[in-house]
């Protein structure tokens, strides 16, 4: 009987930190730096330029940490295969690394449908209570 875990639910279990770390040291080497040079391209820089506090910050990558740890013993207890397991952390990695990449693109575009959406309600005119 075997009391260990695959290696593959070890890396759903640190993904946060191995995904951050992995898609800020290509970040640096593909904007000519090297990968040991100090910025503020991790996860929780990004998050407080955002805007969030940082205990949202916090518990963002807090539950980020328990959802991906949660995939990983799940894939674990049912047994799915290893191949199956580590090509989908790596369409995570992929997926981290696109968001990361365009995090501000992406900020700028939730702000103005954000800002549509709360013209959109202001202009709507409110219900009464005797046309439903």
């Amino acid at each position: 009987e075997n009391t260990g875990f695959r290696p593959v639910t070890a890396l759903w279990i640190v993904a946060v930190p191995l995904l951050d770390m992995a898609a800020v040291i290509l970040y640096r080497i593909r904007n000519g730096r090297s990968p040991f040079h100090a910025d503020r391209q991790h996860l929780h820089h990004v998050l407080l330029r955002l805007g969030l506090s940082s205990r949202s910050t916090l518990l963002l990558i807090f539950l980020l940490s328990v959802a991906f740890s949660m995939v990983g013993i799940y894939g674990e207890q049912q047994a799915v295969s290893e191949s199956v397991m580590f090509f989908s952390f790596l369409c995570l990695f992929i997926a981290y690394c696109a968001v990361l990449n365009n995090i501000w693109r992406i900020n700028k575009f939730a702000k103005r449908l954000s800002l549509k959406i709360v013209r959109f309600s202001r202009q709507a005119k409110p219900i009464k209570k005797g046309n439903i």
